[in-house]
């Protein structure tokens, strides 16, 4: 037990963060099953139901999924810090954690709401959705991301007007209970501006609005991320089956290469613009990081989803495996990509745990260093600097070579 606290204190800042505001999670450690394989998604939810089934006052249930999700995610944490499992099964296992959380709030305000409110029993045959874009979409959420949302609804029926206002209040209340800030903490950041209309649309959108949306109005980066975009939680099957077909189809969709490649730069220099930086352990924003990857995938995605609808995948590497598979990349081109995306990926992952801002820069604590040494299997943190601005280079070249139409 002092030795992990050694660790968590010298190495994951981060973690020791959650950890001072809740010293509870320690007894956690005690557990025969804390360092075994971490639970599937199935036992997540087994757990979870078997719980809220006995528990009957609504605050109850939601501190109840505060503390759940705060001693899972420090379970991660540790399974990452002593390196029991690896950066891409904890960014899964943070994702079905969230999606857990998801589906069981949106039940409990769902049944709150229509509980206590005056002709809410309309929505007993409303289907809703939450679909999720960004690292939860692509199942590569690391410690510290927030939720990209949004919230879907079916307006079929003769009381639309009607269903649109309960809609609205349920998806407010919804994000409210995410991001409550309570003495468990709260359960996520949540951001949905990538909703129709952003910050000026309706925070619920019906799925006729939201596919009209994408048929005439939608920019060209509102398509980039509704590439990774899935449903996590919802009341209907049949309509999270339904919102999956129009989003398959507006990706599907055939594109001017030409218009699509000139919209992915310009939106490319605006974040440039906003986040400037030149430190190559600022993974996201630095050119040659993520950004730069996942928009090279995400544009040979669109740019040839309508003739190999194959190539729909919500991870970068899915993207690039079958875009070598076509010919649509050589060999060399789709594995420097590869081992780009997973070297970049691991390592945020340990950042995230280890710097509670995400980025570090040379002068890094000690033990922070050995954190990242020990995480990414390299001899010294020089070592993996070097490693770090190869992969970063190799992006910056691969995304030149798609700037003058080479990729």
């Amino acid at each position: 037990m002092l030795s992990l606290l050694a660790d968590i204190l010298g190495s994951a800042p981060a973690l020791g963060d959650t950890l001072s505001n809740d010293p509870a999670l320690l007894d956690g450690v005690l557990e025969a099953d804390f360092f075994l394989i971490l639970p599937s998604k199935e036992e997540l939810e087994n757990i979870v139901a078997d719980r809220l089934r006995y528990t009957h006052d609504y605050e109850q249930k939601m501190v109840f999924l505060r503390i759940f999700n705060n001693e899972k995610r420090f379970q991660a944490g540790v399974h990452l810090l002593k390196r029991l499992a690896s950066p891409k099964r904890i960014g899964a296992f943070l994702s079905d954690v969230a999606e857990v959380i998801l589906q069981s709030t949106m039940q409990e305000v769902w049944a709150e709401y229509t509980n206590k409110t005056s002709g809410a029993q309309i929505l007993s045959t409303t289907p809703f959705a939450v679909l999720a874009l960004g690292k939860l979409g692509g199942r590569e959420m690391t410690f510290g991301s927030d939720l990209d949302i949004v919230f879907l609804y079916d307006d079929a029926g003769d009381s639309a007007s009607e269903v649109r206002t309960h809609m609205a209040r349920i998806a407010q209340r919804l994000v409210s209970a995410i991001t409550l800030l309570s003495r468990e903490g709260r359960l996520y950041e949540v951001d949905t501006r990538l909703r129709p209309g952003g910050s000026d649309g309706p925070l619920a959108t019906s799925l006729t609005a939201f596919d009209a949306y994408f048929s005439s109005t939608a920019w060209t980066y509102e398509f980039m991320a509704l590439s990774r975009a899935r449903v996590v939680a919802t009341n209907s099957p049949d309509f999270a089956t339904r919102v999956a077909e129009i989003i398959s189809t507006h990706i599907a969709k055939p594109r001017d290469a030409d218009k699509l490649l000139t919209d992915m730069l310009d939106m490319r220099t605006r974040i440039a613009q906003q986040f400037p930086t030149q430190n190559p352990w600022a993974l996201k924003h630095v050119r040659g990081g993520m950004v730069d990857l996942d928009f090279i995938a995400q544009t040979l995605l669109l740019r040839h989803a309508a003739q190999h609808p194959d190539i729909i995948k919500r991870s970068a590497r899915g993207v690039f495996e079958v875009a070598q598979t076509h010919r649509l990349l050589s060999l060399d081109d789709a594995e420097t990509l590869i081992a780009a995306k997973k070297f970049l990926s691991d390592l945020m992952s340990l950042q995230r745990l280890s710097a509670p801002g995400g980025a570090i820069t040379d002068d890094a604590p000690m033990g922070l260093k050995r954190l990242l040494v020990r995480g990414m299997r390299t001899k010294t943190f020089s070592a993996l600097k070097t490693a770090l601005e190869h992969h970063e280079a190799n992006v910056r070249t691969m995304f030149e070579k798609m700037r003058v139409g080479a990729l």
